[in-house]
């Protein structure tokens, strides 16, 4: 099932949306690799989660986002 967005827009769209703009979102190698960095302020997408608009890519890139939203708000 394709969404039609993919894991780095929504990503992009959950942390923009409360304001937070200091937070890039870039791909990274591996598989099982996603992460936020809170030392660095960035959010780190494996190459699928980041280019694909499955499900799971969505929900993976939203998950991760949230916890770019739970720094930002200490």
């Amino acid at each position: 099932m394709s969404l039609g967005v993919t894991g780095a827009e929504v990503a992009a769209v959950i942390i923009r949306s409360p304001g937070v703009d200091n937070v890039p979102i870039k791909p990274v190698s591996g598989q099982l690799t996603d992460h936020y960095d809170p030392s660095k302020k960035i959010l780190r997408l494996s190459a699928n989660n980041y280019q694909d608009s499955s499900l799971a890519a969505v929900g993976v890139a939203a998950y991760e986002a949230g916890h770019a939203l739970q720094d930002a708000s200490h």
